[in-house]
């Protein structure tokens, strides 16, 4: 069994398999170039990049399990608009399923922080650190914590394929806390 962490990103997406860890990059928008045909061609070439790395890990794709951070939880940072994550991640999936990588997990970032003893909205950048004192890991040349938050969810896969912990899905858009607490309200004060 193999576990691949990735945290997928227009600026710089994070890739690990435990032992290499990688940045991929978007490509740049050429000068004059039309904002949507840009988009287009960098979320491809992006979603090309990550499958292929996939693909020269070796590893058979049955028998993988990718764990990526959950679309509705990532930073608009490096999108000029927020539809660009959107498409980045239709054509990363297509791609990945596309190569048969098909054991593609969705993981809440803040259950993945919990991994390492940081609160559930601890900033990105106090991963590393965490990382290092309980894992002894280092990571060079990640100023956005970006390969130590694939490490991180390889670490979370490897946890939850052996039984350490149990993976609850996360939630999808308004079924958060706030969903949940106002549907115990209206059903408490039906019942009274």
């Amino acid at each position: 069994m193999t576990v691949f962490g990735i945290d997928p990103s227009l600026t710089a997406t994070g890739l690990s398999d435990g032992t290499d860890h990688a940045l991929a990059f978007a490509p740049l928008t050429q000068d004059g170039e039309e904002r949507a045909l840009s988009t287009r061609r960098r979320t491809w070439a992006l979603a090309r990049t990550i499958a292929d790395w996939c693909n020269a890990r070796g590893a058979q794709a049955d028998d993988t399990f990718i764990y990526i951070e959950a679309p509705m939880l990532y930073s608009a940072a490096g999108a000029g608009h927020l539809y660009e994550l959107g498409w980045m991640m239709s054509r990363l999936y297509d791609q990945l399923y596309a190569d048969g990588w098909l054991n593609i997990i969705e993981v809440d970032t803040a259950k993945v922080r919990k991994l390492i003893g940081l609160p559930g909205n601890a900033k990105k950048t106090l991963i590393p650190l965490a990382l290092y004192k309980k894992f002894g890991v280092e990571f060079f040349k990640d100023p956005g914590a970006d390969k130590a938050f694939a490490y991180l969810l390889h670490r979370y896969g490897l946890a939850h394929q052996a039984g350490e912990i149990e993976h609850v899905a996360a939630p999808a858009r308004g079924q958060g806390k706030r969903a949940r607490g106002s549907v115990r309200k209206s059903a408490a004060g039906r019942a009274g």
